[in-house]
């Protein structure tokens, strides 16, 4: 800011009523600006690209992670002997079983984070499904909800696992889905 007015001082100390100095320094300084604000402007998409990446990378981790895990669940609630004569148990189980295989097909074409944000939430609640099968199962109270479930598409599986629903369990119990492998998360 000094050097502005330190040469805006000797311009003007130098002028002698021509006017094409004075609109060629206020020209070099509008465009000086103008650079300036595109230069920070740049610097900010940028900084939110990489950002934005890194959450996108954290939730599908995340999502994998969970789709993993609930696999595993779900093979040992089907496992249970009483699920196919307990109406209730079997129906928390078809949901979150439906639930399961729509994230997983999903998955693929999630690119964004409210998307991602989206099939972890889905994912949550056929978690919380499995455990209120689980429970009811085992004659317990149903577990707490920590949110309000999210609509899920009907499906038209049967109560034990259909043959899709099988091969996606079998795909996340044997190691994971192709697309995944493990990310190290960037500073």
């Amino acid at each position: 800011m000094m050097w502005i007015v330190i040469v805006g001082f000797v311009l003007l100390r130098r002028w002698n009523g021509d006017i094409v100095p004075v609109i060629a320094a206020a020209a070099v300084l509008v465009i000086g600006v103008i650079a300036y604000r595109a230069y920070q402007f740049r610097q900010q998409r940028q900084r939110a690209e990489r950002i934005e990446e890194t959450d996108i990378a954290f939730l599908e981790e995340k999502v994998e992670s969970m789709l993993a895990d609930m696999a595993n669940r779900i093979l040992e609630v089907e496992g249970h002997p009483g699920i196919a004569v307990t109406p209730e148990a079997g129906e928390y189980f078809h949901k979150a079983v439906a639930t399961f295989v729509l994230v997983d097909e999903k998955l693929a074409s999630a690119i964004s984070v409210s998307q991602l944000r989206s099939l972890a939430s889905q994912l949550d609640e056929a978690l919380w499904q499995l455990d209120a099968a689980q429970a009811v199962l085992d004659g317990e109270e149903l577990p707490a909800r920590t949110q309000s479930p999210e609509p899920v598409a009907p499906s038209t599986a049967s109560i034990s696992l259909s043959a899709v629903s099988n091969d996606v369990v079998s795909k996340w119990v044997a190691g994971g889905s192709s697309a995944y492998r493990r990310r190290r998360r960037p500073c």
